[in-house]
């Protein structure tokens, strides 16, 4: 790998898993992503305990280039699902480089796509705060493999403000020492 590619996935069954810690609550995530291609339910990430079972995840819908993130509260039959979906959000242009943010604080979680928001739910809920067994990059919990690379990755307790979300944007992907964000 050379310097600045990330991590590269194969969507066969490349993926990284990271260690467990607590996540939850008013919270923000950003990625740096390249597609390489398009994979069915390709997972950027999925920190879960389970298939259903208080998952924060980023995924395409199926074989389309709709992004979507998933929280779940709860396990199995009793678990409640809330999903912020962009169409038209992936492309797999080999020069595209996408930064993606999520932020979440009470009902309202918002996806931005470089900088821009792409589109917001104000009837969901925070993830639940605990420490999830499996933090896992490049795939679901079981299977959905993304194909392509993971530049970075970085994790508020906070929700970032919409300039905040736009200076990630601008700083790129070295971005948590260039802003200072923390």
């Amino acid at each position: 790998m050379r310097t600045g590619e990330g991590v590269y996935f194969d969507g066969v069954d490349d993926y990284a898993e990271l260690d467990n810690v607590e996540l939850g609550g008013p919270m923000t995530i950003s990625l740096w992503v390249k597609w390489e291609a398009i994979t069915d339910a390709g997972h950027l990430f999925d920190f879960s305990n389970g298939d259903t079972n208080n998952n924060i995840k980023i995924k395409n819908d199926q074989t389309t280039n709709k992004l979507q993130l998933e929280i779940t509260q709860s396990i199995d039959s009793a678990a409640q699902t809330k999903t912020v979906e962009a169409s038209n959000f992936i492309d797999t242009n080999p020069f595209d480089l996408t930064n993606i943010v999520f932020t979440t604080r009470l009902t309202t979680t918002r996806l931005y796509k470089d900088g821009v928001l792409a589109s917001y739910i104000d009837d969901g809920f925070e993830p639940s705060t605990l420490t999830r067994s499996k933090h896992v990059l490049g795939k679901a919990y079981g299977s959905n493999h993304f194909q392509g690379h993971i530049l970075s990755m970085a994790i508020w307790s906070r929700p970032l403000s919409p300039t905040e979300v736009q200076q990630v944007y601008s700083y790129g992907a070295d971005l948590c020492s260039a802003v200072g964000l923390s």
